[in-house]
């Protein structure tokens, strides 16, 4: 019987040789039936094996020697998440700032005896605020630990890059002893006859590049998995194979050259791609250096500096100016404007009294304060940013204590002015639209495209700027985690969305959406989670990007109808099918070589696709923009 998943350990081995989708169904499948393993999820893009087990029944030693045996290559696990908490690391008082970004000459650290240090302290258990609370010893690095092994994808991305560049150098000299390339070629070096020279050659360029491919293709073959491995074990070793038969064996045509050519096109998808999954982990990397490696907590008036990892809920945690808040918590003295552009996108700081929140990872601009802590690892909410980003893939703004409530309902906020002691006029406060929203959102609808507004504001304001602009439709007091769930809910009525955001928040709804467009001015992490980044941080630009995609996909479709019509006349022709109208094989190889050269110019010309010049610029004439 299988216990409750939050007791249960899990462990993230970084698995280095997983190729395709079908090697990550071949690792898994045999891993989660050993007995004590409660799941396992092996993840392709993040090249991990992720294992719940019950303790007793299965250990790390023994899923470590199946995951071999399955003829896979793993490195060290990451530690636990919902193992029971060790004690933590001793931490000493002391004045430094570990990191912090200014130092603060006025604070100095209690002296005390050195009795009471972090282990010996205990700190009061508080409610979590309505959270469910992590298991305990989860920490903010198990919600994500995946992650940790980005820098495997990025070795692995290396090493595919080195072996398509052996294949490129042993492939490119192959071209000239063989039949395609030159007609004369120069003698073979070393007294070698010409089948033996191009065998050295297609070796050196298939077995050590292609050598990934093959065993996984043997393991995907032993389990009765057919993958993309097996084809290319199928066309580069049948090819292989064929020639070298024909070269000791028997007598006939060699195809050296035309296997080693396929296997340097392939390992070049397979390195674009491999650099494709390690870029996508970089956004993990951003997200992991929002929150700071150590943090001073208050414990029987001792300041303890620790890492983060060991501040427990209920500890008093001391932020200086200039650094980063930890954990998420409740603030209990002091002031200051906390700058929470990395998670709402927004740079003006927000004041922070007793009382308000504070999240971890967030900037402390000014004064110094102290806060409880009320959430801790898996349960803070960047980590739970992270955990969104990673299987989907805010500050919500207080309400002031002066309105006007008719001004209000607009979405206005009310400023008086006074003089001399008497109240001189009224400002109504608005979120400024850009010049450009409301021609961007006029052309999508003429182009039929709906546009939803997914927004932390209040809903007076949302539905006074959608009003505004035309806005179809308002999903207003949206917390960060639940954009990508409304994300969702629109995708689960059938519709394409496409995603435009610049903050932290934004990052789990961009990867979500079919297309994610990042604001260029942004943060780090919303580019990084995005498809488009809109550089000139002009919403219209959308509207750029989309006429150049449906252009793209135009051009495709013009080259693929041209290129299939052109070889339903041609090839019958060069295959003498039509007699007497024959083609000679030089002119059949100049036909095809001009079939790819009208492809060519044809998909160049998408540099000339027109493109509407922006309307609400002033700057604006009524002509036409190309490509540049």
């Amino acid at each position: 019987m299988r216990v409750d998943p939050g007791a249960a350990p899990v462990r993230t081995w970084p698995i280095s040789d997983l190729l395709t989708e079908g090697c990550a169904r071949a690792l898994a499948a045999p891993i989660d039936a050993l007995p004590g393993v409660q799941s396992a999820e092996a993840n392709f893009a993040a090249g991990t094996l992720r294992v719940r087990y019950t303790r007793g029944a299965a250990d790390p030693s023994s899923i470590a020697a199946a995951i071999r045996a399955c003829g896979f290559t793993c490195c060290a696990p990451s530690g636990e998440s919902g193992a029971p908490a060790g004690p933590p690391a001793r931490a000493a008082a002391t004045t430094s700032h570990a990191g912090h970004a200014d130092e603060d000459r006025h604070t100095t650290a209690t002296r005390q005896p050195p009795s009471p240090t972090a282990d010996a302290i205990t700190a009061p258990k508080i409610s979590n605020a309505g959270h469910a609370p992590a298991p305990p010893g989860a920490r903010a690095s198990d919600a994500h630990e995946g992650m940790r092994h980005a820098g495997d994808l990025h070795d692995a991305a290396r090493d595919t890059r080195r072996r398509f560049v052996v294949a490129l150098l042993f492939s490119a000299p192959l071209f000239i002893w063989s039949p395609m390339g030159m007609m004369s070629p120069p003698p073979t070096p070393f007294g070698l006859t010409e089948n033996v020279w191009l065998w050295l050659l297609a070796s050196g360029a298939v077995l050590y590049p292609g050598w990934p491919f093959f065993s996984a293709a043997i393991r995907s073959l032993r389990r009765g998995v057919l993958d993309m491995a097996v084809l290319v074990l199928l066309s580069v070793g049948t090819g292989y194979g064929f020639s070298l038969g024909a070269t000791f064996v028997f007598d006939g045509p060699n195809f050296y050259e035309a296997s080693s050519v396929l296997l340097t096109f392939i390992l070049l998808g397979h390195w674009l791609e491999m650099r494709a999954r390690a870029g996508a982990s970089d956004a993990m990397k951003a997200l992991l250096k929002l929150s700071p490696p150590r943090a001073f907590v208050r414990r029987n008036n001792v300041d303890l500096e620790i890492a983060t990892d060991d501040v427990q809920v209920g500890d008093v945690v001391v932020v200086r100016p200039g650094a980063k808040v930890p954990v998420d918590g409740e603030l209990l003295e002091g002031q200051s404007q906390v700058d929470e552009s990395m998670l709402t996108g927004e740079s003006m700081p927000v004041k922070k009294v007793p009382g308000a929140m504070v999240v971890g990872g967030t900037i402390n601009r000014s004064g110094a304060f102290t806060y409880r802590a009320t959430k801790v690892g898996a349960d803070t909410a960047l980590a739970q940013i992270i955990q969104l980003v990673q299987t989907a893939q805010g500050a919500a703004v207080e309400e002031l204590e002066v309105q006007d409530e008719g001004l209000k309902r607009d979405g206005r906020t009310v400023v008086y002015v006074a003089a001399d002691g008497r109240l001189a006029g009224v400002i109504a406060i608005a979120d400024a639209i850009r010049p450009t929203s409301r021609a961007t959102i006029d052309e999508l609808h003429r182009r039929k495209v709906r546009v939803a507004m997914i927004t932390g504001d209040n809903r007076p304001t949302s539905e006074r700027v959608a009003a505004d602009l035309g806005i179809d439709i308002v999903l207003a007091d949206v917390l960060p985690g639940e954009k990508a769930a409304e994300v969702k809910k629109l995708q689960a009525q059938g519709l394409k969305v496409g995603m435009a955001g610049d903050g932290v928040n934004d990052a789990p709804a961009l990867t979500q959406a079919e297309v994610g467009f990042a604001i260029g001015a942004g943060t780090d992490v919303a580019i990084d989670s995005a498809d488009i980044v809109l550089m000139r941080s002009d919403p219209y630009d959308v509207v750029r990007a989309i006429s150049i995609a449906r252009g793209t996909l135009c051009k495709m479709h013009q080259n693929l109808a041209w290129a299939a019509g052109y070889n339903v006349l041609a090839f019958p022709l060069a295959t003498r099918v039509i007699f007497p109208f024959v083609l000679s094989p030089e002119v059949a190889a100049l036909s095809m070589s001009g079939n790819s050269v009208i492809v060519a110019v044809n998909a160049l010309l998408l540099k000339r696709l027109p493109l509407a010049a922006r309307a609400a610029e002033p700057s604006a004439v009524p002509t036409k923009e190309f490509l540049s």
